[in-house]
C-alpha cells in the first residue's frame, strides 16, 4: 500500500466540448479524498488523431499529475468510479480499468518502465491488447476490468485506416494458436525527459501478474497465451499470395503462401448516405488457410490488410468471385 496522492489527471479524451464537460461535471469534487487535475483533449486538439495512442501519450506529456485516469467519449462515470481506480494504483496493482482502455488508470512510473502506448495501431484498435501482453512480460499486478455499466456501445463509423491494425498486431506479436512471439521488432517510446524522475516507492509496491484481475475478451486472448521471448529480428521477403475469394451464400476466403505470413480481411457495410459505413466483421487468415462467415448483406465493402498496408479494397456483391495473385514484401523471423 502507498498513501493516496495529492493530485490526480482526470483526462478527458472527447474531442467534443459538450460531450467531455458532461463527464467532468458528473463527478462530485468535493467527494474526493485528492485534488483533480482535469485534462479536456479539445482544449489541445479537437481534430482526429491517427491513433488513439497518440492522444494518450500526448495526455501522458501534458499532464503534471504522477496518477492518471483516461476517459473515452463513450464511458459512463460517476465519482466513485475515480475513487475505485486510485484505490486499485494505491493497492499494488500497476494498471487499473473499469473497461479496458476506454476507463483507466496508471501512473507514469508503469510509463516509465515499459514505454508508452504503441502508435503504430491506427484507428483506435489494438493498442490495448498490445499494451497488456507488455504488462504481462513486466510481470505486475493488473486489474483489467471490462463492466459494460460502464460503457455505452455502439458502432463507430470506419475512417479510411480501419481494419489495418489486425496485421500490424499479427506482425508485430505473430500471434497464433495462443502464442505470441516477443522479438526484436518491439520498439518503444519513452516518457519525456521532464517526466523522468523515477518513483521507486510506487514501482516497489506493485504485486506479480498472477495475482492480477482480469474479464472480457481481450483479457482471456492475453491471460491464456504463452508468450515467447526470442532474439530473432524481422527481415522482408518477396512472397507469393494467392488470395481467393467467394462472396454467394456467405463469405469465403483463403490465402496460399510459401512463406509464413498472415492477411486480415475487414468487412464494411454499404455507405448509405449521411449514416457512413459500419464494421461487419474483421479476422486474420494465415498461410494456406481458410475462413467463412454468413453475411446477410448483399453488397458490402472489402479491405484486405498486409503487415498493416492496405491491399485490396473494393465494394462487391452477392455472387462475385474475386482471385488476386500478389508479389509483396512480407515480414519474417530469423
Amino acid at each position: 500500500m502507498i498513501e493516496l496522492p495529492k493530485k490526480v489527471a482526470v483526462c478527458f479524451m472527447s474531442g467534443d466540448k459538450d460531450i467531455a464537460e458532461s463527464q467532468s461535471n458528473i463527478i462530485d469534487k468535493s467527494k474526493l479524498q485528492f485534488e483533480l487535475e482535469q485534462y479536456f483533449r479539445h482544449e489541445r486538439n479537437s481534430f482526429l488523431c491517427q491513433t488513439f495512442s497518440q492522444m494518450i501519450n500526448e495526455t501522458i506529456d501534458d499532464t503534471e499529475s504522477e496518477f492518471m485516469i483516461f476517459i473515452n467519449p463513450k464511458t459512463i462515470i460517476c465519482t466513485d468510479d475515480i475513487e475505485f481506480i486510485v484505490n486499485k494504483l494505491c493497492s499494488g496493482y500497476c494498471f487499473a480499468s473499469l473497461f479496458g482502455f476506454a476507463f483507466f488508470g496508471m501512473t507514469k512510473e508503469l510509463v516509465r518502465n515499459i514505454g508508452m502506448p504503441d502508435e503504430s495501431f491506427l484507428a483506435g484498435e489494438y493498442e490495448d491488447n498490445d499494451y497488456l501482453i507488455r504488462m504481462k512480460l513486466f510481470g505486475k499486478m493488473v486489474y483489467w476490468g471490462q463492466d459494460w455499466s460502464k460503457y455505452d456501445y455502439y458502432k463507430s463509423k470506419c475512417d479510411p485506416n480501419r481494419g489495418s491494425s489486425l496485421t500490424m498486431f499479427w506482425r508485430k506479436w505473430r500471434f497464433k494458436n495462443d502464442v505470441l512471439i516477443s522479438y526484436t521488432y518491439n520498439k518503444v517510446k519513452y516518457i519525456s525527459k521532464r517526466h523522468s524522475k523515477s518513483r521507486d516507492d510506487i514501482s516497489s509496491s506493485w504485486k506479480t501478474f498472477e495475482e492480477s484481475y482480469g474479464d472480457g475478451e481481450i483479457w482471456s486472448m492475453v491471460q491464456k497465451c504463452e508468450i515467447i521471448e526470442s532474439s530473432l529480428s524481422e527481415h522482408l521477403v518477396e512472397a507469393d499470395l494467392k488470395i481467393n475469394i467467394d462472396f454467394k451464400d456467405e463469405f469465403f476466403i483463403e490465402m496460399l503462401s510459401e512463406v509464413e505470413t498472415a492477411i486480415s480481411y475487414f468487412l464494411v457495410t454499404k455507405n448509405d448516405g449521411d449514416s457512413g459505413r459500419f464494421p461487419i466483421n474483421m479476422n486474420l487468415v494465415y498461410s494456406n488457410h481458410w475462413r467463412t462467415l454468413p453475411i446477410s448483406e448483399n453488397e458490402i465493402e472489402l479491405r484486405l490488410y498486409h503487415d498493416g498496408n492496405l491491399i485490396y479494397l473494393s465494394q462487391i456483391t452477392k455472387g462475385d468471385e474475386i482471385r488476386l495473385s500478389l508479389r509483396i514484401p512480407s515480414s519474417i523471423l530469423k
